[in-house]
């Protein structure tokens, strides 16, 4: 080819692959006007100290721990960049999720490219990938960002491993893309592990192809490499789990085998046709519905049919179904996982979908070439369609409300869905009572369940009902460890420490192996002795377990200044938010005489803490009217909380107020 020609054709994928970047944000643009959602987001973004301020110390905390029972440090060091670059901007965290999103298209041409697919093929397998309905959790959930960079960098890793020579997929002979790129794969890989660990699936699927390519003698001491790396990530991850004691145990294959067909079926069908778009999808009944059906004997096709492949020769079939079904495999239960199907967990999958597409497409036009046009037009209404879909549903995403309709909508009996609705409502003070009263007919229907329960303590607690409170946490104690912790720290409050203390016993079999909510019921009971020192050792275990507790941190800054450690709660103190640093500070002058000091840090925070310095202020300026009244907005403030009243306030108020 000529230079002109080679020029024309570089100019030509550089169009195919900005007009497919454009096409996959189209549909997402609705979210930039979006937050977070009470969706997972709060763990991820909102209480994390690296969203409250980007520094080198909040970034170290965030890559060396498991977070919210993961380990996926470049995932959580993507948004400590967010707050850096962008401030606390939830525009900018968004324009980043859809550039991720964009990047994993240009990344799929790349990969498309290196397996000789023509224009045509590519533009077909961008589109269908772009607008797969099952991608909008991936993009509008700004928590589901860590699968996003978990696909942007296997891609990149397989463009990487592939050459830069074009290759058909399946077929031996393929060139030796050099030590140096496979070296720039691996890397690649091990970041994608970083992001989600997820991302050891890449093994199986560039195991698959050094199979089909007949490369796998010369390419096994990068598999190797590989496989190490998948070991690591794998064991990293289930530590993380087993810490926050969401592990889930194995079961014997003849119980889970059922399942995991049943759950591959579901993402067979919903990969193919997806129709049945739900945030949260309900778990298998104990009948086969004819949809099922369906879908399991498209399951049964896809299997034979890549087996067959294999046998006849043509290879191509056989490595695109296994890395569909690689994909898959640590969300449909052949690893032991909690869930049983989500939309989210198709985007690695629909990858091999895409490029089947783009190929089958390929060979249609070779062997119709007169037809060529209507198979791009086939495909040009599938991917419209699937537009057509994800558009809405994206919609739905931007809010808490938009979402939980949206499954209410597809269906109304769905309790999970009703105590979303119930929690969303309840948050609104012009829609609480009305979710409270949803939340009491759930519970009347389907009496126990925690997170219903849960909306009702919060509700009466908000009320100053504590009786009721009381009971019902009495009656969920036995089986949540957080409700027993909850009644520890109220008995501990009130003195009671013997009751304090058999809540805690009753909690702990139940409770995460890291201790940290354990740790902090412990540090109430040790403040009901009047031991300050002792309850500062079990918050320092607390919040060395989970950095982002602010609560935690914030009693133990207490607790710290009780022990009469001034320099300790001042240094604890940097770890809190603006409004409670302040606070805190302001005690600590106080506590030192520098009362001008303390009027300046007190400025215009509404708390109960704030209210608290200025009554201490103004006692000791002999203003007991203002005191008083302080005083009485800080019971105020606090009469709403469950358990009732804090560490800090209570000794304070006794003694400016023995009443």
């Amino acid at each position: 080819m000529s230079a002109a020609g080679r020029s024309w054709a570089r100019a030509r994928w550089r169009w195919l692959t900005l007009l497919l970047v454009a096409a996959a944000v189209l549909p997402y643009l609705p979210t930039l006007g979006a937050g977070t959602i009470q969706y997972d987001d709060p763990y991820y973004i909102d209480h994390q100290p690296y969203w409250r301020e980007a520094t080198p110390r909040t970034l170290w905390d965030a890559v060396r721990r498991p977070v919210f029972a993961n380990f996926q440090p470049l995932h959580l060091a993507s948004y400590w960049l967010d707050r850096l670059v962008w401030g606390r901007s939830y525009v900018g965290l968004r324009v980043t999720q859809l550039a991720l999103y964009a990047a994993c298209v240009a990344a799929l041409v790349a990969v498309a490219r290196r397996l000789a697919l023509p224009p045509l093929a590519v533009a077909a397998a961008g589109l269908l990938f772009a607008w797969h309905p099952s991608h909008v959790e991936n993009v509008a959930w700004l928590s589901q960002r860590k699968d996003l960079l978990f696909l942007l960098f296997t891609l990149l890793g397989l463009a990487a491993w592939l050459g830069p020579r074009p290759w058909p997929l399946a077929a031996p002979g393929a060139p030796d893309p050099g030590a140096h790129r496979r070296a720039l794969a691996v890397v690649l890989f091990a970041l994608a592990m970083a992001s989600k660990t997820t991302g050891i699936v890449v093994l199986p699927v560039v195991g698959a192809l050094a199979l089909a390519r007949r490369r796998l003698r010369a390419d096994l001491p990068w598999l190797l490499a590989v496989a190490l790396l998948a070991v690591a990530a794998a064991g990293l991850g289930y530590a993380a789990q087993r810490e926050f004691g969401t592990a889930t145990p194995p079961t014997p294959w003849a119980e889970r085998l059922p399942r995991v067909t049943r759950a591959m079926a579901w993402y067979v069908g919903q990969a193919v046709a997806p129709l049945s778009l739900l945030p949260r999808p309900p778990e298998p009944g104990p009948a086969i519905a004819p949809l099922e059906a369906a879908r399991l004997s498209l399951l049964a096709a896809t299997v034979a049919g890549a087996a067959w492949s294999w046998l006849r020769g043509g290879r191509t079939f056989a490595v695109l179904a296994a890395w569909f079904f690689a994909c898959l495999a640590p969300t449909s239960g052949i690893v032991p996982f909690v869930a049983y199907v989500h939309d989210r967990y198709l985007l690695a999958s629909t990858v091999p979908l895409a490029l089947g597409a783009g190929l089958a497409a390929a060979a249609l036009g070779r062997r119709w070439p007169a037809r060529r046009g209507l198979v791009c037009a086939a495909a040009g209404l599938v991917a419209l369609g699937w537009l057509w879909l994800a558009t809405p549903y994206a919609r739905a995403w931007c809010t808490d409300l938009g979402r939980v309709t949206w499954a209410l909508r597809q269906d109304p009996t769905d309790v999970a869905a009703l105590e979303d609705y119930a929690a969303v409502l309840v948050t609104d003070p012009a829609t609480a009572e009305e979710g409270e009263a949803l939340a009491r007919r759930i519970n009347a229907v389907a009496p126990g369940r925690r997170r219903t329960l849960m909306i009702l303590v919060d509700r009466l607690a908000a009320r100053g009902e504590h009786a009721q409170v009381r009971a019902l946490l009495e009656a969920l104690a036995p089986f949540d460890y957080k409700a027993a912790l909850l009644l520890a720290s109220e008995d501990a409050r009130a003195g009671d420490v013997a009751a304090a203390e058999r809540w805690v016993e009753l909690a702990v079999p139940r409770a995460p192996p890291n201790g940290a909510e354990v740790a902090c019921a412990r540090a109430w009971v040790a403040f009901a002795r009047g031991d300050a020192a002792r309850a500062a050792e079990h918050l320092r275990r607390a919040t060395e377990a989970l950095v982002e507790w602010e609560h935690a941190w914030w009693l133990l800054a207490l607790a710290e200044r009780a022990a009469g450690r001034a320099d300790a709660a001042a240094a604890v103190a940097t770890r809190l938010a603006p409004g409670p640093r302040a606070a805190l500070l302001a005690h600590l002058a106080l506590d030192r005489g520098d009362e001008v000091g303390a009027a300046a840090l007190a400025g215009g925070g509404h708390g109960a803490e704030d209210e608290l310095v200025r009554a201490r202020l103004a006692a000791r300026q002999g203003r007991l009217d203002e005191a008083r009244a302080a005083l009485g907005r800080a019971r105020g403030l606090e009469a709403g909380r469950w358990p009732p009243g804090r560490v800090g306030l209570e000794p304070e108020l006794r003694a400016l107020d023995p009443r």
